[in-house]
């Protein structure tokens, strides 16, 4: 991950909040996937 995040810094230089970033929305899908299989099964 060498690419800029458009806020003139290294992509890489905020790693706990971009990690954060990423488990929070990793979480919201595995919920909406759940959700989204028990109404399927219901």
């Amino acid at each position: 991950m060498v690419e800029d995040n458009g806020q003139g810094q290294p992509a890489g230089a905020n790693v706990p909040g971009v990690f954060f970033v990423v488990s929070v929305a990793v979480a919201f899908l595995l919920i909406g996937v759940l959700v989204y299989a028990y109404f399927i099964v219901e």
